[in-house]
């Protein structure tokens, strides 16, 4: 559990259902490493996880850091996840089945491990009872090598990216922060979902319609076996193009030998990678997950292909963006202008003409990147499903 995410109650609840030893409360990036290395020396089968989007990847790359330095388990497979969303977008709780809110959220984590512990029960006596799991892709970020060895050269998460978003996580971090001083219904509110839409509204889309901060220069590449491999379909490998105008048909990236501006870019494409696009856009995230967070689905074909992921290249106004937000938050916008490009792929390098604010996770990262890479992790992750299964026999008249 992130305690600075949850009170005391939550602590003791979980620890009243799970068995004291079981739970860990950590407060620190420190001591989450800590709680990790027991964790892995215990070689638990189930993490419950409990936090946001943030604290859920931090676990996550801190098993993968400690299965590494662990000789005896580093080549075990990861844990399986039962993720609580207890954070503040929990952009993988809609995905899983969970959704945590009000001041009703401490009796329904309580319902949720009690059915969790018993069901684990039941699947260890009972051989022919399956656990119902979820296999979900994440998307590994590379960062060019640093000086600066507080920075991870490589992490996983489920969306990242630069433009109009890191710019409003920067924003609402400083709201947050701003609000902390302050009484604590302000306090509480200011660091919800709501928290979001001030930050939009006040700092984020002013500074972006006047001063245009949101815009930025990018070159994206991809592998060119990906462009060039024989396939007809979108859960084949390859890169693919999503046109609105044919109703979201995937449409096969072709090879090119495109060359770059070198005014912006001057070192040249590598022999091995091809141009997918150039140009000025305002956001460029991807996701092998739907969901952003607060309910924003930002990345609706992040699960064409199996083991995908969404890139999305947004070049709309703010404010017309603004005023599509019911349509951007389902997921059902789209531009026929060429303003709003869709891709689906396992490999994306972007590369800004200078260095940008980046995000991964929902977190704001603590340096400016100029270049990083996305690829799709080679290792799936199980989750949980609390979603109650739907099988289609037939139909009722």
């Amino acid at each position: 559990l992130n305690a600075r995410a949850v009170n005391y109650k939550f602590v003791r609840a979980a620890q009243e259902i799970l068995g004291e030893e079981n739970v860990f409360a950590t407060a620190t990036e420190e001591a989450s490493h800590e709680a990790i290395k027991t964790i892995v020396a215990r070689g638990y089968e189930y993490i419950v996880p409990g936090g946001g989007d943030g604290t859920l990847c931090t676990i996550i790359n801190s098993l993968v850091d400690a299965r590494k330095a662990d000789k005896v388990h580093d080549t075990t497979k990861l844990p399986k996840f039962a993720y609580l969303p207890l954070g503040t977008g929990n952009g993988m709780a809609p995905l899983v089945g969970l959704r945590f809110r009000g001041r009703t959220k401490i009796i329904k984590m309580q319902k949720t491990l009690t059915r969790l512990k018993e069901i684990v029960d039941e699947c260890e006596k009972n051989s022919d009872m399956i656990m119902p799991l979820l296999k979900c892709p994440m998307v590994e970020v590379t960062r060019p090598e640093s000086t600066n060895s507080t920075v991870p050269n490589s992490e996983l998460c489920f969306f990242a990216g630069s433009g109009f978003d890191s710019l409003m996580l920067s924003d609402f971090n400083i709201i947050k922060r701003w609000s902390k001083r302050r009484v604590k219904p302000i306090r509480r509110f200011l660091g919800s979902v709501a928290g979001y839409s001030v930050a939009l509204v006040t700092r984020t889309l002013p500074s972006c319609l006047i001063w245009g901060k949101h815009k930025l220069i990018c070159r994206i590449t991809i592998p060119k076996a990906s462009a060039s491999a024989n396939a007809s379909r979108a859960t084949s490998t390859g890169t693919y193009w999503m046109d609105p105008r044919r109703g979201d048909t995937a449409i096969k990236v072709r090879p090119n030998n495109c060359q770059s501006n070198k005014d912006f870019f001057p070192d040249d494409i590598g022999e091995d990678r091809q141009l997918l696009f150039e140009g000025t856009t305002g956001i460029v995230a991807a996701g092998a997950t739907p969901y952003y967070g607060g309910g924003l689905k930002l990345f609706p074909f992040s699960r064409v292909q199996p083991h995908g992921m969404h890139l999305r290249i947004g070049r709309i106004n703010p404010f017309v963006g603004f005023l599509n937000i019911p349509w951007i938050f389902r997921g059902t916008y789209r531009h026929y202008n060429m303003k709003c490009l869709d891709f689906v792929g396992k490999d994306f390098e972007v590369e800004l003409s200078k260095p940008y604010p980046f995000q991964h996770s929902g977190e704001a990262d603590r340096w400016p990147l100029k270049k990083f890479r996305l690829r799709v992790a080679d290792e799936e992750l199980e989750f949980v499903d609390f979603l109650k299964p739907r099988v289609v026999l037939g139909y009722d008249e």
